[in-house]
């Protein structure tokens, strides 16, 4: 006899759960993503070097995923930015200084209300023939937006707060 009452309480313990759960998820806001077709960017500017610019063309993948509190407040913005096969960075007064970049680009932006910014995986990869890999951006970086002031950074760094290493490279 005991066990038609225990399955009678595991069956209302269960259904109090679902409804409780169902009750929530009405109330919360869904996280609004979107994915884009495959695009091209020409003569993406990454770098001022003073005499010239460092120039990128690239093809890439977009998505982002805006997600939000019970209010329907955002609390976080998500960007993903996949480059497709290697981008092409070079000396915008002298294209022919020029080298590729990747594979293997990808980087993660997140905005948060409170204004930070954090840019996290593999942004910047060059390789020079002969040379090997000589600018590498990749780890994370976290940004006050207010000032963009680099608030902290990991992993190896040639490219966010000082691109002294890539405008000599680009300098011929």
């Amino acid at each position: 006899m005991q066990l038609p009452r225990m399955r009678k309480l595991v069956y209302t313990g269960l259904t109090a759960c679902v409804f409780v759960a169902m009750s929530y998820t009405a109330l919360a806001v869904p996280t609004y993503k979107e994915t884009f077709p495959t695009q091209q960017h020409l003569g993406y500017h990454a770098a001022d070097c003073g005499a010239f610019d460092i120039l990128v063309d690239f093809t890439y993948e977009y998505s982002f995923k805006v997600y939000f509190d019970k209010d329907g407040n955002w609390t976080k913005y998500v960007e993903r930015v996949r480059v497709v096969g290697n981008s092409l960075w070079y000396n915008s007064v002298n294209p022919e200084i020029s080298f590729l970049g990747g594979p293997g680009e990808n980087e993660t932006y997140t905005w948060y209300p409170d204004g930070r910014y954090i840019v996290s995986g593999l942004s910047v990869k060059i390789t020079v023939p002969g040379s090997g890999l000589m600018i590498l951006e990749t780890g994370r970086t976290v940004f006050d937006t207010a000032t963009w002031e680099i608030l902290f950074q990991s992993g190896p760094s040639d490219f966010y707060g000082d691109t002294t290493a890539l405008c000599e490279l680009f300098a011929g």
